[in-house]
């Protein structure tokens, strides 16, 4: 038996013919998409308007992927996407795309192809007309992957099975003998981080009753035991629930987070005020931005923001405010925006020897939005030596083996070496 546990199964596409090369023949597996929105994309690739196809076959299937999320509900998207404020009106197609996946919407194979059908899309959208043609070998292989993974399945087929796992926190109580226990503190860190934070989604949401009993004893139980695993911003999660019950008058949930707090002597995470939620919905902003259309040129407005807020990042905002920094100053695939640069290098000059090794030394290990680019964007790892370098991280003394052999491999200028680490930590997440 696999000591993995599995939350939700993750859909790993139909099943396509290799013989279907091109975009008719690929159209006959689709079920989503209506006879004349399908006959749309077949009439553009014919009329040799491949830019046009891709752009409203990506549309279509980032759509349905959208809608999907949201059945679930805004609370426990805002919850999922760590919006303390509970602003979901600008969501990326990167934040889609990685919650699909942690859903188990798509597989990670997927994750990776549409995280690069993104990135293409939004490129040639960027440019100006006929700047350069969109080649169709690249919308051949889109085609391909949408249907495979979304646009070829009835909804009804992988919607089911986290809103099983989700009904499960909410009537079964979970002790020491229960599988979801068991198998949990030995699973990938993405499970822990989605369980812990469905479990305060449902805490915060529930009206009071037997099931919110039943996931209150749920979170008391389950927390403790992967607490030691879960990232500093999952834990100032459950530290700014604590504040924001106390805030509400919720007394029930007050209770219980307090109770937890103690057991896991976690009140370290708990803000002295709510101030790190508007560091944290400045980060957000920045990192959706950089992660959407025109981003080149949208950048700088949003890291002006979060530079002018202060000197000092409050720790419960800080994970996340790297996390942005550090995305707009890696870039992507296509450079990074040189006006905004002013103003992330302004944010990295104050961080603190200290706060490096926290941020490296912890954090990185689990943020999956800077390792998929320092693994698979081009140039990023070649922009992080410079950051570096700049800052003499190399003098930093680590204590994780991992961060320690990156900065060797960078210091050695062994950047192949730098990468393999980088994905190995990457594969963890998944």
């Amino acid at each position: 038996m696999s000591n993995e546990i599995i939350l939700y199964s993750a859909s790993t596409g139909i099943q396509i013919s290799q013989r279907c090369c091109d975009v008719s023949s690929l159209m006959e597996y689709n079920k989503l998409l209506k006879p004349s929105e399908a006959e749309k994309v077949i009439k553009a690739v014919d009329g040799q308007l491949y830019d046009m196809a891709a752009e409203y076959l990506w549309s279509r299937t980032i759509n349905i992927l959208k809608k999907d999320i949201f059945k679930f509900g805004n609370e426990f998207v805002a919850e999922m996407l760590d919006r303390p404020n509970g602003d979901i009106d600008t969501i990326s197609e990167y934040e889609i795309i990685t919650l699909s996946a942690d859903l188990g919407f798509i597989n990670s194979t997927a994750k990776m192809e549409f995280l690069q059908f993104s990135e293409t899309i939004q490129h040639f959208m960027s440019l100006e007309e006929d700047e350069e043609e969109f080649p169709v070998t690249r919308l051949i292989d889109m085609v391909r992957s949408c249907i495979k993974y979304v646009l070829g399945y009835d909804s009804i087929e992988y919607e089911v099975p986290f809103g099983s796992f989700r009904d499960r926190l909410k009537s079964e109580i979970v002790n020491s003998g229960s599988d979801i226990y068991e198998q949990l503190k030995t699973s990938p860190y993405f499970y822990k981080k989605t369980i812990t934070k469905t479990l305060l989604n449902l805490a915060k949401t529930l009206q009071e009753g037997a099931e919110r009993e039943v996931v209150l004893a749920n979170l008391s139980f389950i927390v403790p035991g992967i607490w030691q695993d879960l990232s500093s911003e999952d834990r100032w999660a459950i530290g700014r629930a604590y504040a924001q019950a106390n805030n509400d008058g919720d007394e029930n949930l007050s209770k219980a987070l307090k109770s937890l707090l103690i057991k896991i002597k976690g009140f370290d995470y708990v803000p002295e005020n709510l101030r790190s939620n508007s560091y944290i919905t400045a980060a957000k902003d920045l990192l959706t931005t950089h992660q959407g259309m025109n981003n080149f040129y949208r950048e700088p407005s949003y890291a002006k923001v979060l530079c002018d807020m202060g000197s000092s990042i409050p720790m419960p905002a800080f994970s996340i405010c790297m996390t942005a920094t550090l995305a707009c100053k890696l870039g992507n695939g296509y450079g990074v925006s040189e006006n905004a640069q002013q103003y992330l290098d302004k944010i990295l000059d104050r961080v603190s020897p200290e706060r490096w090794r926290y941020y490296l030394g912890n954090d990185i290990s689990k943020d999956s939005t800077i390792l998929y680019k320092l693994c698979y964007q081009k140039d990023t790892l070649e922009n992080f030596k410079d950051i570096v370098d700049k800052y003499k991280l190399y003098d930093i003394r680590f204590t994780t083996e991992e961060i320690t052999k990156v900065m060797q491999a960078l210091a050695g200028n062994k950047l192949s070496t730098a990468r393999k680490i980088f994905i190995d930590m990457y594969d963890k997440l998944n």
